[in-house]
């Protein structure tokens, strides 16, 4: 019995060690690849309308159609450039005639072969149609001959050179055996929205008010995805998001405020990004006022950039070019107060007198009260820090932190029901349409559960002088004593006082007072607005914020109603600036935010657009610098930082150089959450024998 229990011992020992043996040989002779499985998750928040690449527009739309569609060709990160995707394609000696030729196998969702006259309906048919709605994308194909040469052959035609044309036929195709007998101008109604057949690695599955399912397509022409299905979660706000956020797998939606919270998650990993893209102050030519070089000129000298970027509160590359190509370390329009100063004055701007010095001061904007009184608590800070202030907007917000161990946050009465306990900044919306903001004086009592801890006195009205005088009446010291101080601190030799902080520049009987247009949905916008007011009003000029609600918002920015608009525009894959500058786009609707219209800046975003050699596009690139330099359109002001956060879990995952947010996810068929292992070429009998020998023992 005995000898059968050290026998079984002994096999056991050996086949134990036979197998660590043979794991290691394995584990040392073979390679890890992806296994297909899994399903990635991300979070996301918005909404989406058209899940269409030729109406996409949302964020999510654009999202989904990237996934579901594919186009003549692909914006690649790995390699920062277009390449390839269902067709390759050739140029003519000329540069102006395009042939894309269709790879065998590439097939729609629903098994049926992309042809030629798919490409056919999506170009000519849909797109250069005059019905169609999306005139933007219509643009991209004006004059653009589009023939078909054969059942997988279609040829393209510009009327002139064009160098970034073939950034166009990214755009996702349309099926012609699904959607042929639509009309372009009732695509907007068809289902085919909610439910569409692509050509790409993803298809649709289910699409629901809070996620969009997708899952892996087998016959993809690139290869099946390793991930099995793709799920948007879509949430109302990063609240709900950050309560949900265990059970995603990626967001690109957390905001600045959110990022630190995510340094050290040992779950999901951030990347950082950036985008050719940059945020800038755009002054509105077609405005009197701003017609002025001279003053733009000063707006631009009297902005402190590196100040601004401060007040953002988070890492920002400052820029002074929209022309992102091109390095502006050598820009000549950087911040400098005094030159500010002359450039205003050289305009006309003016400051006055000191005998009229007083109806200046009066007036609340200018007027500058005394802080609390000491030991008072200040979690109050917009629309003020002080203790009292006068406003003529009959809505904003009141908002302000929380002190340590808050609980809740009551506002004369009111608990917010969006406070939660821990975070520090809290929002309450004043309002006369709701009945949180009455004519005259109002008292806004903040108290956390401890009791109270901050008040504020805030004055409405639409009359200046009714402003004027209950400012001067909470003003200690009053309005009088401050134009003393002022006169007495003027500089002896020009008799401008050393502070003109208190005091507007004039021209004439006109104040020199501009109103700046922010969308309210972009919180980090009111910190820069408000900066820049400061900034501004240190050199004589009333800066007005204007906050609008997204969709009021993006109505005055297509009407162009508007002195200055704080707005980001992104250059995309080609880094074309033309759309954003021509005289074409100067228009309601239109990209030229500025209504620039110069035939010197035109002539040089036509001719860079036709060069296809890469010196010479620099070349008028700097020429164009130049002219944009001295019509001064718009004060530049940075180029953002993102972070995406993705499970760490997920494998082969490379953000790459991405131009546009849903790039992200452009290589994602070839992420996987899964993995087997895959013998080496020379894995055998004999390499094991070798192996066994010279490196096992």
């Amino acid at each position: 019995m005995t000898e059968k229990i050290v026998v079984g011992i002994l096999f056991l020992v050996i086949f134990v060690s036979a197998f660590q043996i043979g794991n290691r040989f394995w584990l040392e002779n073979s390679e890890p690849v992806s296994a297909p499985g899994g399903t990635f998750v991300e979070g996301v928040i918005g909404e989406f309308n058209f899940l269409n690449p030729v109406l996409s527009q949302t964020s999510l739309d654009r999202d989904i159609s990237n996934l579901v569609f594919c186009g003549l060709t692909r914006f690649d990160p790995i390699s920062n450039a277009i390449v390839d995707d269902i067709a390759e394609h050739s140029l003519s000696p000329d540069q102006r005639t395009y042939i894309f030729k269709i790879r065998d196998g590439v097939r729609w969702h629903d098994g049926e072969p992309v042809t030629a006259d798919d490409v056919i309906f999506t170009f000519r048919d849909v797109i250069q149609n005059e019905n169609f709605p999306n005139p933007s994308l219509a643009a991209n194909f004006a004059e653009v001959e589009i023939t078909k040469i054969d059942e997988k052959t279609v040829e393209m035609t510009l009327a002139k050179k064009y160098a970034f044309f073939i950034y166009n036929t990214t755009i996702g195709l349309l099926p012609e055996h699904i959607l042929g007998d639509t009309d372009p101008a009732g695509l907007l109604a068809s289902e085919f929205n909610l439910n569409p057949i692509g050509c790409g690695g993803y298809r649709v599955e289910a699409v629901g008010a809070s996620a969009i399912s997708l899952s892996a397509f087998a016959d993809f022409h690139r290869g099946r995805p390793a991930i099995d299905s793709v799920i948007f979660r879509i949430f109302e706000s990063e609240e709900q998001l950050i309560k949900n956020i265990d059970s995603i797998a990626a967001t690109k939606d957390l905001s600045e405020k959110n990022f630190s919270a995510f340094q050290n998650d040992t779950r999901l990993e951030l990347h950082e990004f950036t985008l050719p893209q940059y945020v800038a102050l755009f002054f509105n030519l077609d405005r009197e006022i701003l017609s002025d070089e001279q003053l733009r000129l000063g707006l631009q000298l009297a902005t402190n950039k590196e100040a601004i970027a401060e007040a953002r509160g988070d890492e920002v590359k400052i820029i002074d070019t929209p022309l992102l190509e091109i390095a502006s370390s050598d820009w000549k329009y950087e911040f400098d107060a005094s030159r500010a100063d002359g450039a205003l004055f050289d305009a006309g701007w003016k400051y006055r007198e000191s005998a009229e010095m007083n109806s200046t001061v009066a007036e609340p904007e200018v007027a500058t009260p005394t802080p609390p009184a000491a030991n008072s608590p200040e979690f109050i800070s917009r629309p003020s820090s002080d203790n009292f202030f006068a406003t003529d907007d009959a809505e904003f917000f009141l908002e302000g932190s929380a002190p340590a161990n808050s609980t809740k946050i009551v506002v004369n009465g009111y608990q917010l029901s969006r406070f939660v306990a821990g975070n520090s900044n809290w929002s309450y919306k004043s309002a006369l349409a709701i009945g949180t903001l009455q004519e005259g004086e109002n008292e806004f009592v903040v108290a956390n559960q401890n009791g109270e801890i901050d008040r504020i006195a805030i004055f409405y009205s639409t009359n200046a002088a009714e402003r004027a005088n209950w400012l001067a009446e909470k003003s200690t010291p009053p309005a009088a004593e401050i134009v003393e101080e002022v006169a007495e601190n003027a500089d002896e030799e020009t008799n401008e006082p050393i502070s003109n902080a208190l005091r507007l520049r004039y021209k004439d009987d006109e104040p020199l007072a501009l109103k700046l247009l922010i969308p309210e949905n972009r919180e980090e916008f009111l910190a820069i607005a408000e900066e820049v007011a400061r900034q501004w009003r240190e050199r004589g000029v009333k800066l007005t914020i204007e906050r609008l609600p997204e969709t009021e918002f993006l109505t005055r920015l297509a009407k162009r109603d508007y002195d200055i608009i704080l707005f980001g525009q992104n250059l995309g894959y080609n880094l074309d600036a033309y759309s954003f500058w021509h005289s074409s786009e100067a228009r309601a609707g239109g990209s030229n935010l500025s209504n620039l219209k110069s035939s010197a800046v035109n002539a040089w975003l036509e001719q860079i657009r036709s060069s296809f050699d890469s010196s010479e596009r620099r070349k008028r690139l700097a020429n164009l610098r130049g002219v944009l330099s001295e019509e001064v359109p718009a004060v530049m002001l940075f180029t953002p930082t993102y972070e995406y956060a993705v499970d760490r879990k997920i494998k082969n995952f490379n953000l790459g150089h991405i131009a546009l947010k849903r790039d992200r996810l452009a290589n994602l068929s070839s992420w996987h959450l899964r993995e087997s292992r895959e013998a080496n070429t020379d894995c055998g009998i004999w390499s094991f024998a070798k192996w066994l020998f010279t490196e096992a023992f």
